[in-house]
C-alpha cells in the first residue's frame, strides 16, 4: 500500500507506516539483485518484468536488512541475441493514457542490448469544492536500458541504467476537519464543507526523480560460481501542500528529499567437493540522505505550485516560516558463510 508517495508493502499483515529519510520498509524490495532502500524511489512502473516473487518473512538470511515482513523480488528481462519487442497502449477514465514498450537485440555476437520505456499521463480526479478546478493529475516516465556482454560461455556481465520522473498531484490533499484550520479566524467564509473526493486547498504536488545504475557479473570459476553486483542510485523528491486548509494562500509546507545509495554484493557458491559444498559472501551499503522540511508564509511569496485560480488577497501580516534540515549517513557491512554435506 501507499503512505503518501512512499511505498509501504505489507506481507501477511506485517508492515510499517513510518516513513522518513534514512528509514526503510520492513519488507525488502530487490530489483535485479539490487536492494532498493528508498521507499519514495520505489514508486515507478516497469514495462519489462520477467518475474515477481513475494516471499513471506523473515527473509534476513537471503536478503539481509529490513526483511522482517518478507521480500519482494523483481527480475526484469535480460537482453537477447535476437531481435524481439513488445508494446502496449491503454486508456481509461480521467483520460488515463499509458504507453509502454520493450525492444532487445544483438549489437555483436558477444554484446546485446535492451531498452524499455513507460509513459503515463492522467487528468486529476478531485475537484475543488468551491472553484470547480481539478488537480493537475499525473505525468510519469521511466526509461531503462541494459547491455549484456558474454565474452565466453562461463561469463555474463550486465550493465543497467535507469531514469524516471513522476509528477503527481493526487497523492494527498487536505480538508479541514469540521472546518477548523489556521486561516479560519481570518476568512471563515472561505472554509468549504467539502466531500472526501474534493479539496479546499490549492493543489498539492509531489515530484520524484529516481536515477541509477548497476553492474552485475556472473562468472563460472571452475570450482564454483562467483556473482558480484555493484549499484548506485540517486533519488530526489519535492512535495508541497497547503497548511492552512483554506482558499487563502497563507501557509504552505515544502519538503525536499535527496538520497544517494551505493551497494556492493559478492557471493561465491562452490561446486560439490566430495560430499561437501559451501557458500560465502559479503554485503556493503553506503547511504547519504538529506531531508529538508520547511513551512513558509505566502503573504510575501507566490505559491510553489502553479494554479489557474485567482485566490483572494490575504490581509496584511508579517512574513513568517520555519526551516530545518535532517541529514543521515549509513554504512552497513555484512558477511556470511555456510557449509553443508
Amino acid at each position: 500500500h501507499m503512505y503518501g508517495a512512499y511505498v509501504a508493502p505489507s506481507i501477511r499483515g506485517v508492515s510499517s507506516n513510518t516513513t522518513s529519510v534514512g528509514l526503510c520498509s520492513n519488507v525488502a524490495f530487490v530489483l535485479d539483485g539490487v536492494y532498493q532502500p528508498n521507499q519514495i524511489g520505489q514508486l515507478m512502473d516497469l514495462p519489462d518484468i520477467e518475474s515477481v516473487q513475494i516471499l513471506k518473512g523473515p527473509q534476513g538470511t537471503l536478503y539481509g536488512q529490513n526483511a522482517t515482513g518478507g521480500a519482494i523480488v523483481i527480475t526484469t528481462l535480460s537482453p537477447q541475441f535476437h531481435w524481439e519487442g513488445k508494446t502496449s497502449v491503454s486508456y481509461g477514465n480521467f483520460n488515463d493514457t499509458a504507453v509502454k514498450g520493450y525492444v532487445t537485440g544483438p549489437i555483436s555476437d558477444k554484446l546485446a542490448q535492451s531498452v524499455s520505456v513507460y509513459y503515463q499521463e492522467r487528468d486529476g480526479f478531485r475537484t475543488h469544492a468551491v472553484t470547480g478546478e481539478r488537480d493537475s493529475g499525473l505525468d510519469a516516465l521511466v526509461i531503462r536500458g541494459k547491455l549484456l556482454f558474454e565474452p565466453n560461455e562461463s561469463t555474463a556481465i550486465t550493465l543497467s541504467g535507469y531514469y524516471g520522473e513522476r509528477d503527481d498531484s493526487g497523492v494527498f490533499s487536505g480538508i479541514p476537519w469540521r472546518g477548523q484550520s489556521i486561516a479560519r479566524t481570518e476568512a471563515p467564509e472561505l472554509i468549504a464543507n467539502a466531500r472526501p473526493d474534493t479539496y479546499t486547498t490549492h493543489p498539492t504536488r509531489v515530484r520524484i526523480k529516481p536515477a541509477g545504475g548497476s553492474l552485475n557479473a556472473n562468472i563460472d570459476v571452475g570450482m564454483g560460481s562467483l556473482r558480484t553486483t555493484t549499484s548506485y542510485a540517486n533519488v530526489k523528491a519535492l512535495s508541497a501542500s497547503d497548511l492552512d486548509f483554506s482558499l487563502l494562500n497563507v501557509w504552505e509546507t515544502h519538503t525536499e528529499e535527496s538520497s544517494n545509495n551505493f551497494t556492493q554484493t559478492i557471493d561465491f557458491v562452490s561446486e560439490r567437493i566430495g560430499m561437501a559444498e559451501f557458500s560465502v559472501g559479503g554485503f556493503y551499503q553506503h547511504q547519504n540522505a538529506d531531508y529538508v522540511p520547511s513551512i513558509v508564509s505566502l503573504y510575501s511569496f507566490p505559491p510553489l505550485i502553479p494554479t489557474t485560480t485567482t485566490y483572494p488577497t490575504p490581509p496584511p501580516a508579517p512574513f513568517g516560516g520555519s526551516y530545518s534540515i535532517l541529514k543521515t549517513k549509513k554504512d552497513i557491512y555484512a558477511t556470511y558463510a555456510e557449509a553443508g554435506l
